[in-house]
């Protein structure tokens, strides 16, 4: 006869073995942490656990080895328990590396670890993470005049000149358009924060009586990122979409 096998901790179901006739009195004797009661069907994330004090088994789910998330302080652990535990939510792995990876994607609702990234919330945090990031960008004095010497043929010297003419038209404090010209002529490092660019940003800078560029506040924007990255074409950012 059949003898059916659990866990002497976790009462989860083993499987079974053959149980062995009573050489006294007859019928089988029941071998330890076994029932002579079959468990139920069960299929993938499930196992049957057996009650001593029920003789029953019950089909309980079983995601050890999972990720969960406990939804109180975000943090995360494997599952070795069977069942469920409140307070706690089990992820896939995808989610998981998922939320490594950006932790902004995620977040509890209602009780609930859902991703938000198709959220304004969402969009609005990761655009100020870009602002900042973009902001927080320099370049050396020499990859600044680098690239406007290969965008327009135009140097230092060229500009002092075109920028204090442009200062000088512009509605702000003499304080802001003298930082402005410090900025420019004594930096050893141009910061993508300077006032400079935000007074040069969507104005009209005349090269010469032939040419005349308006660098936008994102061409500023992908000059300073392209030339972080080492591209050594970064200053066809600063070119008119028309001249690329």
């Amino acid at each position: 006869m059949l003898a059916y096998k659990y866990d002497i901790d976790t009462k989860e179901y083993l499987g079974t073995q053959e149980a062995q006739t009573n050489p006294i009195g007859g019928g089988y004797l029941l071998p330890a942490f076994c029932t002579f009661v079959e468990p139920p069907t069960y299929t993938e994330g499930k196992i049957p656990v057996y009650s001593l004090n029920t003789n029953k088994w019950t089909v309980k789910v079983d995601n050890r080895g999972k990720w969960q998330v406990k939804l109180a302080d975000v943090t995360f652990s494997k599952v070795d328990y069977i069942g469920k535990k409140s307070g706690y939510q089990v992820i896939s792995d995808e989610v998981y590396e998922d939320y490594q990876a950006d932790n902004d994607k995620y977040k509890v609702v209602d009780g609930e670890f859902v991703d938000i990234s198709d959220t304004e919330e969402y969009r609005q945090k990761k655009a100020q993470e870009e602002y900042e990031r973009i902001q927080s960008l320099f370049m050396t004095r020499s990859d600044f005049f680098d690239g406007l010497i290969k965008a327009f043929g135009i140097d230092e010297d060229d500009l002092l000149p075109v920028l204090q003419s442009i200062l000088a038209t512009l509605p702000i404090e003499e304080v802001q358009k003298k930082i402005a010209i410090n900025n420019f002529k004594n930096a050893l490092n141009f910061y993508r924060k300077h006032d400079l660019f935000a007074l040069l940003s969507g104005v009209t800078i005349p090269i010469s009586e032939q040419l005349s560029i308006t660098i936008e506040a994102e061409q500023w924007d992908k000059f300073f990122d392209e030339t972080n990255k080492k591209n050594p074409d970064a200053y066809k950012e600063l070119l008119p979409k028309e001249e690329e």
